[in-house]
């Protein structure tokens, strides 16, 4: 098939992709040379912020509209820590404290951050609702249960950051949080009746929307109450509901493509095609393959030749998308002209007492005697969450005579653990043991073998708590750590 150069472009500028080192690749400057929309960062891009801001600048040498977009959430979902990046404590944690200007300037921080680094697009707010006990992906990443609650916090999210010049993004369209699968490694199926998906999980999307909300994220989740396509492949669920029914103008990107649920089931250059005729505009391939995302235009191409795809739809998909970024970019510069003080004067820390107000404590801390902490925790996603922190060496920094260890297996010498704590108070954390079953045998022998210990929760709230962070973000373990250090025999603290 003879190239376009003009098609080609018009392709590669619907594109978001991922590649895998701090500097731009051969690969990803010919992508960029024909016209690639937008790039996806990971912490794999990411030395420091200035090494961030020159890679950006010198991508954006090849391709002056490129939209730079990062999955930079809050709590464990964070890919800039090396960029210097302000903590927030993440979307549960701020439901917990249900203070909305707290959550807008959470916002801010982090946008204020964005900006400065070149960043134009944020994947966040998380507005699904977090409905079903047993879901494995959403949990902390939502502000909760309740979808007014969920509303409220989402606008003052999206707010807060398109007022920096930054776009938001609701995700994941219309809502992941009543999965008992997460749709990175499965089929993900939400099976209720439609009415109840309307009325609890489109609530916040509706409010995104009203709010202005310059994008929004596809699930790939599968509603057979309506259409037993995923949503990103669905146009029930993306034009006729996104589009249609909610009134949404913004550009709708998919998840990213190389998901199990899409790859499994089409794979990611076939969903390619179904996702734009379903009517998404910008396709998510954060998987750093250049094969692969050769591959996807050349069967984008083919797609046009057959007639699956409309080309003067797409080109509305990419005036959409040019659009997004002159917005978010008037925005920044507007901002530069004017004499408001340093965005770090006006939020500075605001990620860190949030997350202090959202610790709780179910019950008073007992006193602590050289804490020993013992930390099981999920092993992080790589492509989503940053790996650096535990509760058991930020309290050890906290607190003379403190130890502990942290495990995210079931590989833990229960003897030798205990043995450390013999004659100390025991802090024993999990995250999430129902959703982490790993945890629970290894929690059940450690209480009957010592049940005067002190249960901490770094994800939602387990039975017996007798304090819970709500994630396990830096944010929020730095809080729990200073509520542990707090109720430790004064000569056994010190100032962090």
């Amino acid at each position: 098939m003879t190239r376009d150069p003009s098609l080609r472009a018009l392709l590669a500028s619907l594109l978001v992709i991922g590649w895998d080192s701090p500097e731009p690749t051969p690969e990803l400057a010919r992508l960029l040379d024909q016209g690639l929309g937008g790039v996806i960062l990971h912490s794999r891009n990411v030395r420091t912020a200035a090494q961030l801001r020159r890679t950006l600048a010198t991508l954006r040498d090849h391709q002056g509209d490129l939209v730079v977009g990062v999955d930079q959430e809050g709590g464990r979902i964070s890919h800039l820590t090396r960029a210097d990046c302000p903590e927030s404590p993440g979307a549960a944690a701020l439901g917990v404290v249900d203070d909305v200007h707290v959550t807008r300037a959470c916002a801010q921080e982090l946008a204020a951050h964005l900006a400065g680094l070149g960043i134009d697009a944020s994947y966040s707010p998380v507005v699904d609702v977090q409905s079903d006990p047993d879901n494995p992906i959403i949990r902390t990443r939502s502000f909760g249960e309740d979808p007014a609650l969920v509303s409220r916090h989402a606008v003052a999210w999206i707010e807060g950051t398109q007022a920096l010049g930054v776009a938001a993004c609701a995700k994941h369209f219309p809502g992941h949080g009543a999965t008992a699968v997460d749709s990175h490694l499965g089929d993900a199926v939400d099976r209720r009746g439609w009415a109840q998906i309307e009325r609890v999980d489109l609530a916040p999307f509706r409010a995104a929307v009203d709010a202005g909300v310059a994008q929004t994220m596809t699930s790939h989740v599968r509603f057979p109450a309506l259409d037993d396509t995923p949503t990103t492949l669905s146009r029930r669920l993306v034009t006729d509901i996104a589009r249609t029914e909610l009134g949404f103008t913004g550009v709708i990107i998919s998840d990213a493509l190389e998901m199990a649920a899409i790859a499994k089931r089409v794979g990611v250059v076939d969903g390619a095609a179904l996702a734009l005729a379903a009517g998404v505009d910008q396709l998510c391939i954060a998987e750093p393959d250049p094969d692969l995302h050769e591959q996807v235009l050349d069967r984008l191409e083919r797609a046009v030749a057959d007639g699956e795809l409309d080309v003067r739809r797409l080109e509305a998909s990419s005036a959409r998308i040019r659009g997004m970024h002159r917005a978010a970019r008037q925005v920044r510069e507007r901002r530069d002209d004017t004499s408001l003080p340093p965005a770090d004067a006006r939020w500075k820390d605001a990620g860190a007492d949030a997350a202090r107000r959202a610790v709780v404590a179910t019950d008073a801390l007992p006193a602590l005697t050289r804490p020993v902490v013992i930390d099981l925790y999920r092993r992080p996603k790589p492509a989503l969450e940053w790996d650096g922190w535990d509760l058991a060496t930020l309290v050890r920094e906290r607190c003379d005579g403190a130890d502990g260890l942290s495990t995210t297996t079931e590989d833990l010498d229960i003897g030798s653990a205990l043995e450390l704590a013999a004659n100390r108070s025991l802090v024993l954390a999990v995250q999430d043991p129902l959703v982490n079953p790993w945890q629970q045998p290894l929690a059940e022998e450690i209480r009957r073998r010592r049940p005067d210990l002190t249960l901490v929760s770094t994800g939602l709230p387990d039975p017996g708590a007798r304090l819970c962070s709500f994630g396990r973000g830096s944010a929020n373990l730095v809080a729990a750590a200073e509520a542990i250090v707090r109720a430790t025999r004064p000569a056994d603290a010190h100032p962090a």
